[in-house]
């Protein structure tokens, strides 16, 4: 950790060491300002690691750190909800991870605490003291056994295989990738006030266009889009999923491990498990693929049910049977996952091809608009009315069919979105209130929509245009007691009951 601290820290000041490294440039004769900076960064990198301290007592988790300001902080163990492991090149080269101990915080500045620079063969020890001993004991304390006794092994219930790289380029993050750089990659040029069409690559590339028709030029525009967006995410795919696996630890713990450059491991206890969402965006769904997020307690908003990623990380993308399997597994009951939904209606059904087609005749317009502008023949121009149309009425049937929800065995299914839809299972004893809200063009068609309430994932979850009959039984099963809010007219607008816990 010696090496690691001052490693960090240079590249924690890169900037301020360049500036003195030119500012000392120019004079041969004066004092090495970049020496001496780079030497008082190390300095400052190898006393943090010195002077930081941690300590595990019965009760209490205790970091102390700082040179010229001195840190303490102290968690109680009853609040730590997970714990993440995560060791980039260097050091794994070293053996040594960086932990993360989460307290169920919505904030970095209080999301728990950090040791860094530990041996990666303490882990495993630390894990025990901190997960399964504390869930073992909560169990004795409740007088419900343990789900798993304490001698027996853990469980794989996934692990990454070559085929799921297949799907990379449906997720399209090689094509936000690829924005990304070519965005950064201009911007540098206008700084540096460089023409691309100077360079020879760039140069070669327009001469070649220009000699072929512009039908060729777009067909060869997109394949070498599609190569890029194939190849960025492919890598991206690789460097962030590559050794994913998915456990069952004794005592009551998933175990997620997954990266390529950067290891990861993260463990979250089943008790704060409120539920899965399964993630199934357009590209994806087509290509027969879903991922797999946790609704927990305990994960900070960055890392939660709508992170992406992060902490609640259950399954990458992979083959939707995998997904589905593994959710059972989870969860412990396939009914779960399987169930089917029940529909919002006629009226919720109206509602999505309205505001679809409401939307598709907007685009249309704008469509025509550019195609007028362009300049191109008048008689091509209904084709993008079609199109736009014909999209918009796709979208709605889709929509329509996805929504749903279903009451199963102590767990709320709700099922909603096309472009990116989201099926997710949600314990009711995690539910701690719902809000009713209603437009007046709901109110006209006689629909609600209730938003169910809860610590844990993104902390609301929505059941929109629910019949308003409907909307009523929902809220007796969710929380009773805001039976006595609602008017005999049906639900208020804007009321909630937050009492139950």
């Amino acid at each position: 950790m010696l090496l690691v601290e001052p490693v960090r820290e240079i590249l924690r000041f890169i900037p301020m060491l360049a500036v003195l490294i030119i500012a000392g440039a120019g004079r041969s004769d004066g004092p090495p300002w970049g020496l001496i900076g780079t030497a008082v960064v190390v300095a400052l990198g190898i006393g943090r690691y010195l002077s930081t301290r941690y300590r595990i007592t019965p009760t209490v988790v205790e970091v102390r750190r700082g040179l010229v300001q001195r840190r303490h902080l102290t968690v109680p163990r009853d609040r730590i909800r997970s714990l993440d492991v995560s060791a980039h090149p260097l050091q794994r080269m070293l053996r040594l991870v960086r932990v993360d101990i989460g307290t169920g915080g919505r904030h970095a500045h209080e999301s728990g605490v950090r040791l860094d620079g530990l041996p990666a063969g303490a882990v495993p020890a630390l894990r025990a003291e901190l997960l399964h001993r504390q869930t073992a004991a909560t169990s004795a304390d409740s007088g419900h056994p343990p789900d798993q006794p304490a001698g027996s092994p853990e469980v794989e219930l996934a692990r990454l295989r070559p085929g799921w790289i297949a799907l990379a380029p449906a997720t399209l993050s090689g094509a936000i990738t690829g924005l990304v750089a070519i965005g950064f990659g201009f911007r540098l040029m206008r700084e540096a006030r460089l023409n691309p069409a100077e360079f020879g690559p760039v140069r070669q590339a327009l001469g070649y266009l220009q000699g072929h028709s512009v039908g060729a030029d777009i067909a060869l525009a997109v394949a070498a889009v599609l190569l890029v967006v194939t190849v960025l995410s492919v890598a991206g795919y690789v460097v962030s999923f590559w050794g994913f696996r998915l456990s069952r630890h004794p005592g009551g713990t998933l175990q997620v491990t997954r990266g390529l450059l950067t290891t990861r491991s993260t463990s979250i206890e089943e008790r704060r498990l409120r539920g899965l969402q399964r993630r199934e965006p357009l590209v994806l769904r087509w290509a027969h693929g879903a991922r797999l997020h946790a609704v927990a307690t305990g994960l900070r908003r960055s890392e939660g049910a709508d992170g992406g990623g992060g902490s609640a990380l259950v399954m990458p993308p992979a083959p939707t049977p995998d997904v589905l399997r593994v959710e059972a597994a989870v969860l412990g009951d396939e009914r779960l996952v399987h169930t089917p939904l029940t529909a919002h209606g006629p009226a919720a059904r109206r509602r999505r091809y309205l505001r679809a087609l409401g939307g598709a005749l907007v685009v249309a317009a704008g469509l025509v608009a550019a195609h007028r502008w362009a300049g191109l023949p008048p008689l091509l121009a209904p084709v993008w009315v079609v199109l736009a149309l014909a999209g918009g009425w796709a979208l709605a049937a889709d929509r329509a069919r996805n929504l749903g929800h279903a009451i199963v065995d102590g767990y709320l299914v709700t099922r909603l979105g096309s472009l990116h839809r989201r099926r997710t299972v949600l314990a009711l004893e995690g539910i701690v209130g719902v809000t009713v809200r209603r437009t007046p063009f709901q109110r006209r068609a006689g629909l609600t929509t209730l938003i169910a309430t809860t610590a844990a994932g993104s902390q609301h979850y929505d059941l929109p245009d629910l019949p308003a009959a409907r909307a009523v039984e929902l809220i007796g099963v969710l929380v009773p007691a805001g039976l006595d809010l609602i008017a005999p007219d049906g639900p208020p607008p804007d009321r909630s009951d937050r009492n139950r816990t």
